[in-house]
């Protein structure tokens, strides 16, 4: 299998930048084996998905609020493949989301279980998210 990472890089997503290097077949069962690697392996499978698709990926901000007031260090996980904190703002900024339809994971500092939120990912404006305590 050749390296996939000349292809990924054209998509200009930072986290491919980053991340970015070759998967080789003989790293399957080592990247399968590993929580870590299965989701750098996820990452780059999604901006292959962009590249291919011609799809433009979109920068899209998350705001977590709750009682009128921004949650900082909120877990945010796009469709379980991406994951952010929320800064002092309540933002978490994810760049290289395709636009439609996603599922958000929301983990608040303190409470026990994460929230699943159905979301719509049209860029521009951050996607305000007013949960309830």
């Amino acid at each position: 299998m050749e390296s996939a990472e000349p292809f990924l890089r054209q998509t200009g997503c930072p986290a491919v930048e980053i991340r970015g290097g070759s998967i080789a077949v003989d790293d399957i069962e080592r990247i399968l084996s590993h929580p870590l690697h299965a989701r750098l392996e996820a990452e780059l499978v999604a901006a292959a998905v962009i590249a291919l698709t011609g799809a433009n990926p979109l920068e899209q901000t998350v705001r977590i609020m709750m009682d009128g007031e921004p949650v900082e260090g909120a877990v945010v996980s796009i469709d379980q493949i991406v994951t952010k904190l929320t800064d002092a703002s309540g933002d978490a900024r994810f760049a290289c989301v395709l636009p439609g339809e996603h599922l958000l994971t929301v983990a608040i500092p303190g409470e026990r279980r994460a929230r699943l939120v159905p979301i719509s990912v049209t860029g521009g404006s951050p996607l305000v998210l007013s949960l309830e305590p």
